[in-house]
């Protein structure tokens, strides 16, 4: 039996592992697509329209295209919310991880294995889910300022 909930356990890390590992690099891509996208979006806001003279002068004005300036909007907050939903996942896929692996090692201990289980491992877990948090989290406010940056507000 406790073979059998010891491969249940494992099967469960593993599955974890690819989760959050999958949900990490989608994170990524979408940060750099929602990035691009909202640059297009943020250049297309304000154009300048030029207005020719017959002596070769001209005036410039600029106007607002309010359903570019829309969608940019409308993107920036849902980048935001993605990366707040993707920052959620991570912790509680690290939680998880933190309690299957507990069960593991109590079951170890009960078998007298424990000292073949470093503590570390653990530790190094939680900094490993703490990189991919703040990863995400400095490409979601990457995603976000750029644009910002590039609409000229």
């Amino acid at each position: 039996m406790k073979d059998r909930l010891h491969g249940e356990i494992s099967a469960e890390l593993e599955q974890t592992t690819k989760t959050d590992k999958t949900t990490v690099v989608v994170a990524i891509l979408l940060n750099v697509v929602f990035m691009l996208a909202n640059m297009a979006f943020a250049a297309g806001a304000w154009s300048t329209r030029y207005d020719y003279r017959p002596d070769g002068s001209y005036t410039t004005s600029t106007e607002m295209n309010f359903s570019l300036l829309a969608a940019f909007l409308i993107l920036l907050g849902v980048t935001i919310v993605f990366d707040v939903m993707v920052v959620r996942a991570l912790s509680k896929g690290a939680e998880r991880r933190v309690k299957l692996t507990e069960g593991l090692v109590k079951m170890y201990q009960e078998e007298g294995l424990d000292k073949y289980y470093d503590p570390e491992i653990v530790r190094g877990y939680q900094s490993r889910y703490a990189l991919y948090k703040n990863i995400v989290l400095i490409l979601g406010v990457l995603a976000v300022a750029i644009p910002v940056v590039f609409l000229g507000v």
